[in-house]
This record gives structure tokens, C-alpha cells and sequence, in this order.
């Protein structure tokens, strides 16, 4: 999962993606019985999105489980262009209500008294997906609470500032580990035919994982490796917030074997391009000092950097730094 959001474009989400949640009743089993259900719930909403606004939905979806066993499922999408701006800074505002009850009276709680979507929060726009999953599920003019409450949305940018230079790539790696907590991806006894947990829409228009694969020589692989197994512990040891006995800021990732890799998620393709350019020039610079070494010893005597082998312009450029958001706080890299 965390491999396929990493790649993903998602600037295709455009300038207004969020976060919605679609839950069920507290008596979920008379409404979805098994997985085959939630799976037809989830295909139905989808099918009212594209008639209702007339353009594809685009995102991704993951399944999950509550510890009493009632699904529910994230989306994170795009939303619709026809949504009036009025309901957008609806929904942005009670975003940013619900952060500060989250972090004034805890994560649940806070939530509980967050006011739902619909008018003032959300206009329109939330008042028809609150009818239209009440309607998928068939809840309808059965359960009131339901039809108002079965439905969350949380805007993921709280300004237009921060949606034009926010690193998505980062929010993805965000998104992928909320999404991919094992604990709650385990269904019910007897709650068969989930199927998939995970996937996304868009694939017409272009919402595919973006892969470009680069061969490089052996000793540029190792100065890749040994860049990012530094950043993991760094990552580590942030995220024990200094309370590890066995972590420090200089310990090196502990590799099975060199040569294995190491999958870095949350760097985005610019940022690979320079790091690949930063352990480029760390290779070559120590070619050219084996070399150098190498003419010493077999000549028993000196020579100028300057005109060693292969690099008669000097010694090979050390690049202005390492790529911009590799730093821990600004990436998200796991071994």
C-alpha cells in the first residue's frame, strides 16, 4: 500500500483533496452483513459521485475494521470542481474547529463534539453525499442519526497558501500509514468476501503509479544505501523522541546485507534526482582518489590531482548539499 500511494501523481486531486470517511450504524449487521456488501456500498457510492457532478472520481479507498467489528472506509479524494466555493470554506472551517478540539480535549473525545457536516459546514455539497450513503446503505428515512453522522469530511489544506506549496508526496506517506495499520484490517468472524482493502480511482485519467527505473554501478548503489541508512536512523531516533537507549543520531541503519537496498518512501522524483546526483559525485569523487593512490604508489612518487586519470578538470564538483526535505522532519523513509 505505502509503495503504491508514494507513486502516485497526486497533484490529479487538484486543489481541493479530502479526507472522507463513510461509517455504518452502531447495528451495522442488519446493513452490511458480509464483505460482498461493503464492496457493492463502496462500487454504488461511486456511481452516484460520477452522476452527480459529472466527472470521475479520483483518489484512493481503503477498508477498515472498529475493534467491535463494524467496517467503515476512508476515501481520499478530490473534490468535485461543481462544489460551491461557500461549501468548500464550510468544510475547511470545521477542519480547523475539529483540530482544536482534538488537541484541547484528545482525539476522540474532541471528535464527539465536532458539529457534523451540512449547513453552516459544508452547504450542499454535504447535505447530498449525507444523502446519498444514507441511500447506498439504506438507511434513508430510517435512521436519522445515521444520516447525519455516516458521513466525515476533513479538508486536508487549511488555506489556499498552504494547498499550493504543501509537499503531497508527504501527505501520502501520511495517508498510507493511516491506511495500512494491520490491527484494523481484520474483519469479524464470519464477515467473508472483503476482497480488496485497498485500491483507487482514476485510472482513466491518469491516476497510475508513476515509475521510472535507473540503473547505476556499484558504487554509486552504496553511497545511495549509505545516505538512506543514515536518514532512517535519523528517522528513528526523532521518532522515539530521544528516548531510545539504543538509538543516537549517529547510528546507522543495520543492514541484512549490502547490496539489498532500501525502499525510501516520501521522497518525491526531484528529490530522488538530486540525491542520486549527491552520491553520483561522492562516487566518483572517491574513484578518482583511488586512482590518484593507485598512480602514487606505482610510481613512488606524487601526482596532481589535477591531472589524475579520467579527470583532467580537477576533481569532480561536490554538489551545493544534500536534497532539499531530505533532512528527518521532511521525509519519510523506512528501510
Amino acid at each position: 500500500m505505502r509503495r503504491l500511494f508514494a507513486s502516485l501523481p497526486w497533484e490529479l486531486l487538484g486543489p481541493r483533496p479530502a479526507m472522507i470517511s463513510l461509517t455504518y450504524p452502531r447495528d451495522w449487521e442488519s446493513w452490511v452483513p458480509n464483505g460482498r456488501v461493503l464492496e457493492a456500498h463502496r462500487r454504488a457510492f461511486e456511481r452516484r459521485w460520477v452522476r452527480k457532478w459529472e466527472e470521475p472520481l479520483v483518489g484512493v479507498w481503503a477498508k477498515e475494521f472498529q475493534e467491535s467489528g463494524r467496517p467503515h472506509m476512508h476515501l481520499y479524494v478530490g473534490l468535485p470542481t461543481g462544489m460551491g466555493s461557500e461549501d468548500f470554506e464550510g468544510l475547511r472551517e470545521r477542519t480547523l474547529i475539529r483540530h482544536r478540539f482534538e488537541q484541547s480535549l484528545g482525539r476522540y473525545k474532541g471528535r464527539g463534539l465536532v458539529p457534523p457536516i451540512g449547513y453552516p459546514h459544508g452547504g450542499e455539497f454535504a447535505m447530498w453525499i449525507r444523502t446519498a450513503w444514507s441511500e447506498v446503505v439504506g438507511t434513508q428515512g430510517i435512521d436519522k442519526k445515521h444520516h447525519a453522522r455516516g458521513v466525515d469530511i476533513a479538508v486536508m489544506f487549511w488555506s489556499d497558501e498552504v494547498a499550493v506549496t504543501a509537499d503531497r508526496t508527504r501527505v501520502a506517506a501520511y495517508l498510507a500509514r493511516e491506511a495500512s495499520k494491520w490491527r484494523q484490517k481484520k474483519p469479524p468472524q464470519g464477515f467473508v468476501g472483503v476482497g480488496q482493502y485497498f485500491g483507487r480511482w482514476g485510472r482513466k485519467v491518469g491516476f497510475n503509479p508513476v515509475v521510472e527505473e535507473v540503473t547505476v554501478d556499484r558504487a554509486v548503489a552504496r553511497e545511495l544505501e549509505s545516505r538512506l541508512s543514515r536518514w532512517v536512523g535519523w528517522k528513528l531516533y526523532v521518532e522515539s523522541r530521544g528516548r531510545s537507549r539504543t538509538l543516537n543520531p549517529q547510528t546507522r541503519l543495520i543492514l541484512r546485507h549490502w547490496g539489498d537496498g532500501i525502499t525510501a518512501f516520501g521522497l518525491g522524483p526531484e528529490q530522488a534526482r538530486r540525491l542520486l546526483q549527491w552520491s553520483e559525485a561522492a562516487a566518483a569523487r572517491k574513484a578518482a582518489r583511488g586512482q590518484l593512490a593507485s598512480s602514487c604508489q606505482d610510481n613512488s612518487g606524487t601526482l596532481d590531482a589535477s591531472v589524475a586519470p579520467g579527470f583532467e578538470g580537477g576533481w569532480p564538483a561536490k554538489p551545493d548539499g544534500p536534497p532539499r526535505d531530505s533532512q528527518v522532519g521532511g521525509t519519510d523513509l523506512v528501510a
